[in-house]
């Protein structure tokens, strides 16, 4: 009786674990950026006079794995920041685990913002 008790509870057990491991994980989420220069407005013109718009760029923002812009190096990014729909800035941190922590602690719609020197990365995600 004792031994079944005891196969009882560590099969119950076993199955818990895996139950409670991803109620506590977050998906990578999938951000379109776009790129708007620091120093003013970089205007590009194409072959016949017209101002292109800027190209988005599909990036991830992974608990695990961090924020991934394309041709973008971590070392340069300064400064995450993350926007209400009220346009009230929650966080502005140069600590990438800060900003992740507190992204994946949100819901609703919201505006991310990742500045570089040259650069400020900005787009929305729903969360």
């Amino acid at each position: 009786m004792k031994k079944s008790i005891i196969i009882f509870t560590i099969s119950l057990i076993s199955l818990l674990i895996p139950q409670l491991s991803s109620a506590y994980s977050f998906a990578p989420l999938a951000v379109v950026f776009y790129r708007y220069y620091t120093m003013g407005p970089e205007v590009s013109i194409d072959d016949e006079g017209r101002r292109v718009p800027t190209r988005p760029l599909q990036c991830t923002i992974d608990p695990e794995n961090g924020v991934t812009i394309p041709l973008v190096d971590k070392a340069e990014i300064e400064l995450y920041e993350i926007y209400s729909e009220d346009e009230v800035c929650i966080i502005a941190t140069p600590v990438e685990a800060e900003f992740i922590d507190t992204l994946f602690s949100l819901t609703g719609t919201l505006e991310i913002r990742i500045s570089t020197t040259e650069y400020i990365y900005a787009g929305y995600v729903n969360i």
